[in-house]
């Protein structure tokens, strides 16, 4: 029999279970941390913890299931989106992550807004509009703010991609993570020249870009030590925490929507086709199936915003 490691880098916990061939839970663990509040509107976590907390309740889920490392097939990831780290040029964190909920950027989010106007930003990005959220305005608070920080940055990754390297040594994500970092172009699938431009970034500090639900490739000998793998497992790069939860409840064609309710309350429609709302009120993401977009409207849920 052959297992499953699906791993959900959630906003306050990361959450980790097995399955068989057949879709079968076989065991499963979770395990909560911290967020760190350092001023009002800021949210950070050390990046270590993140690495720590994916060690323990990964390996505590297949304890539950009764199997060893070698009996693990693949991983898969699903993640929050937004969340940003940022990697020197030995691919060590510079600081701790910036973690999506987040809004200290408010005042760089409303000049990127006004430099490109609501409109252009939603034919690029899907988005109508910026948000303090958004990585985009987090990398531009950095550069004003944090400099040295922002000159020494190699990589701005989210979770995934850093995960992606740690465990195969290839820096790898997928567009439905990116379609909100605007510098994601939602139509061509590719990194949005102009918003990099205004960002004072390039493609190569970014991490390459594969398929939602791509392999990325086997566990490398150094992340098979530092993780406790075996090196013939794959790696799958998922996608976004809510496009799997879609996916993972069936909504994979029109006519179907599904909620989901943790430190946000969402709800997904699953579309055919890019869709824009004309009336700039509901957002238009990349799925977790290649080709289709979802219409993925959202608001805050068990969080509190300072």
């Amino acid at each position: 029999m052959k297992y499953i490691l699906g791993i959900d880098l959630g906003t306050t916990a990361i959450k980790t279970a097995v399955f068989d061939e057949t879709g079968k839970e076989h065991g499963s663990k979770t395990i909560e941390y911290t967020l760190l509040t350092p001023r009002p509107g800021w949210a950070e976590l050390e990046v270590e913890t993140y690495v720590d907390t994916f060690i323990a309740a990964s390996h505590q889920a297949m304890e539950r299931a009764g199997i060893t490392a070698d009996q693990i097939d693949s991983i898969g990831m699903s993640a929050q989106g937004e969340t940003t780290i940022f990697l020197d040029e030995n691919f060590q964190p510079l600081r701790p992550a910036i973690v999506w909920m987040d809004i200290r950027a408010t005042k760089e989010s409303e000049y990127i807004e006004e430099t490109f106007g609501q409109s252009e930003i939603q034919k690029h990005t899907g988005q109508p509009g910026m948000d303090a959220i958004w990585p985009a305005g987090k990398l531009l608070w950095l550069r004003k703010n944090e400099p040295d920080v922002f000159n020494k940055t190699c990589k701005f990754v989210q979770l995934k991609g850093y995960f992606s390297y740690l465990l195969t040594g290839v820096m790898a994500c997928e567009d439905s993570i990116l379609c909100t970092t605007m510098y994601w172009d939602i139509n061509t699938r590719k990194y949005w020249p102009e918003m990099m431009e205004l960002l004072g970034i390039t493609e190569d500090r970014l991490p390459i870009v594969l398929k939602q639900g791509e392999a990325v490739g086997k566990i490398s000998e150094e992340g098979a030590k530092r993780f406790g793998f075996s090196e013939n497992t794959i790696l799958n790069i998922g996608a976004l925490d809510q496009a799997c939860g879609a996916l993972g409840v069936g909504n994979v064609r029109p006519g179907t929507f599904s909620d989901s309710t943790g430190s946000n309350l969402s709800t997904v429609a699953v579309v055919d086709r890019l869709t824009l709302d004309p009336s700039m009120q509901m957002p238009c993401f990349a799925s977790a199936i290649p080709g289709k977009y979802m219409l993925h409207a959202f608001s805050s849920g068990g969080m509190i915003e300072i």
